[in-house]
Formats: C-alpha cells, structure tokens, sequence
C-alpha cells in the first residue's frame, strides 16, 4: 500500500472517531438502553394508576342480600368418627349453602367491587390481620376475602387433629395437618375467585376464600347485610356470589349489581339472587 492511500485511509478513520465520539458539547449519545447507564432499565416501567386517598373516598355502600327463589329447606351434614367433633355437634352440622333467614337472608355471601374508579388505583391501606379459625370442627368464617399477597394465619381452637387443605386453580396449594392449638401461617400471591378449603380428616368441614387486589369487599353477615366502605366517588359494579345450592348452579349463585356513588354517600342496595 502506498503512503498517499495509507494517507487518506487516516484521515478518514480520524474523522468517522469524530463523529461518532460523544461529548457534552452536542455529540451523539447512546441510546438510552443501548450502551447506555447499565443501572437503568432499558425500557422504563409503566407508571401507576391513580393513587389511592383515604381522605377523599368517604363513599359507601350496604347491600342487603335474600333469596328470591322457591324456600330451600335447611340440610344438615352429619357428623362422625372423632369424638371431640360429636361432643360439639351430636349428629349432624347445618350445611352452610343451605342457611337462610326465615325473610329469605343470605349470610354467607361474598360482595366485591367488580369493576369502577378503584380500578388501576396504588396505594390502598395495608390490609388488616386475618385468622381463619378451626373451631367446634367447623372453619370460622366459611366465606371470606383477602387481598393478593396478604399473609394470613389459619389456626386449630379445636382439642382434635385438623388438616387445612387449599384448592385453588390459579394460586400455589398448601395442604397441612394441624393438631390441637397449632397454627401456620399462608399467603395467595394472585387474585382468584371462589378457592375450596377443606378439612380430609373432617369432610363435613368446608370454606372459600376469595383473593382480590383491592380492599373493597365483604361477607354478609347472619342477616344478609355487610357494608363496603372508604370507596371514591364514581360509578361501579359489584359482584354479590353465594354458593350454588343445586347442582345446576355448583359454581355458585350471582348478579352484577350497579351503582354510582357520590362522595360522603352511604348507599343502600337490596339483592335478590336465584
């Protein structure tokens, strides 16, 4: 090669470092996530929904929950095989699908907010302790609701063996014996809806658990009612769920309710599933 076109070689190889060289007075830059600051994540996260402010969701709702269909007469599960158990209830337990008030209430009935302002919301309170109990060989409450995530405690009151057994589809199962005054504790790391808990030593012995990421659920009580509280204004849909009592309807009983909410209102909602 001869020294001219080693010569112009150079010079060339010169100028593309110059314009390819980045500096503070206006070069170019790597990309950001392309050689760039390698403790910032290539692609930034997406930002978060509205944040949630106690102060200013002063709005609420209480649903009273009956039964609209033919009187469905209580049915009872027997029971056996542990004597503990038998002490508690000589012969036979109340099916809890099948109780009712004689004016047709439903406890046991699960209510959430479906869909509304909450929805993409951070920031909501820190959920409160939960313990499903095992007492007089039944599981305390049987319906009930917890927030993803949320550390629970499940605990044996009873002077006999218990076993906890989750059956969820989407969460991880945990399926523990429990002898008298034992306890353990658990978490569901994903929203899930209607998750069985059974006993295999009892069979008689039964609850669900609903797994939400929001606040904004409840469980009627013996009268049917159960308020929801602490919402922000706006328009919504609640899920009002019962367990099916026929076999038809063996995922359970529901209606989609629709309300809009002023802020400070408390709301009144009457349900009639059947």
């Amino acid at each position: 090669m001869n020294r001219n076109l080693k010569g112009v070689l150079l010079t060339l190889a010169l100028a593309a470092v110059a314009g390819c060289g980045g500096d503070d007075k206006g070069g170019a830059k790597p990309a950001a996530g392309a050689g760039g600051d390698a403790k910032k994540p290539a692609v930034a996260p997406a930002a978060g929904g509205a944040a949630y402010d106690a102060a200013k969701s002063t709005a609420s709702v209480k649903f009273t929950v009956k039964w609209g269909g033919a009187k469905v007469p209580p049915v009872d599960k027997a029971i056996s095989g542990d004597k503990f158990c038998t002490d508690a209830h000589p012969g036979a337990v109340a099916d809890e699908r099948f109780v009712m008030g004689d004016d047709g209430s439903l406890p046991h009935t699960f209510v959430w907010a479906l869909d509304g302002p909450h929805k993409g919301m951070t920031g909501f309170p820190e959920p409160k302790a939960f313990v499903l109990d095992q007492k007089g060989c039944m599981y305390v409450p049987h319906v009930f609701g917890l927030r993803a995530g949320q550390t629970f405690t499940v605990k044996n009151s009873d002077g006999t063996t218990h076993n906890v057994h989750s059956h969820p589809k989407t969460n991880k199962p945990f399926n523990v014996a429990q002898s008298a005054a034992g306890q353990n504790e658990f978490s569901f790391a994903q929203k899930e809806r209607a998750i069985p808990f059974v006993c295999d030593i009892h069979s008689w012995m039964g609850a669900v658990a609903f797994v939400l990421d929001h606040p904004f659920f409840g469980t009627t009580d013996a009268a049917g009612t159960v308020s929801i509280s602490g919402l922000p204004a706006g328009k919504y849909k609640f899920k009002v769920w019962h367990e099916g009592m026929t076999a038809d309807k063996k995922d359970g009983v529901e209606m989609d309710v629709e309300v809009e909410l002023k802020d400070g209102e408390a709301a009144t909602k009457e349900v009639t599933l059947k």
